[in-house]
């Protein structure tokens, strides 16, 4: 298994246990049945697949702005990236403290103190995606095949994120899927950039 493969299948068996404790493990001893199980975001293995997916963004978000740097040489081309995800990194971190913390019964992701900090993340790091991929395709623009590939996966990308700003501004449970989707596809989106 590729290095770049690992992320998604820890993600994996994360929701596969996640999966097994709702509909096997807990399903006659977790009040409310397995409904109120997965929609519980204080539960163990939503925290822990939600952190994993912060993790994964954080590194892989690192990864674009020092592609940035390696292609431009420059560390002022950088500046607005870097902040972006310093933004990445606060709001993601205090957006999983908050699920583990949350006091309602169940947690609600789409509670107003949680949901404030994952649509801040989420923008932080659509917009570290987008600048980032404008940056290198700006750099990359006599490269043609390359600039295709970027720009394809970026925007298979972008939309993804769009879709999961979405779930969030209209309080949807697709966010639960996409999040699911998300690890495999910007894994993916690294892997085919992996020249750049």
């Amino acid at each position: 298994m590729r290095d770049v493969n690992r992320p998604i299948a820890v993600h994996m068996i994360v929701g596969i246990v996640r999966i097994e404790n709702g509909l096997v493990k807990y399903r006659d001893t977790w009040p409310g049945g397995p409904a109120a199980f997965f929609a519980d975001v204080t539960e163990e293995t939503y925290v822990i697949k939600h952190a994993l997916y912060i993790f994964q963004t954080v590194l892989a978000d690192g990864v674009m702005i020092y592609r940035c740097y390696v292609l431009w040489q420059s560390v002022r081309v950088i500046i607005l990236p870097i902040l972006l995800w310093c933004s990445i990194i606060v709001t993601g971190v205090r957006a999983v403290y908050g699920n583990s913390q949350a006091t309602t019964d169940p947690g609600d992701v789409f509670a107003a103190d949680v949901k404030k900090w994952i649509m801040a993340f989420i923008v932080s790091t659509l917009s570290t995606n987008l600048v980032c991929s404008g940056l290198l395709v700006y750099r990359v623009a006599p490269v043609m095949v390359i600039v295709r590939v970027l720009v394809d996966a970026a925007a298979l990308y972008s939309v993804m994120l769009f879709s999961f700003l979405f779930c969030f501004i209209t309080a949807n449970n697709g966010e639960s899927v996409l999040s699911d989707i998300v690890i495999p596809l910007f894994t993916s989106f690294m892997e085919n950039n992996t020249d750049l």
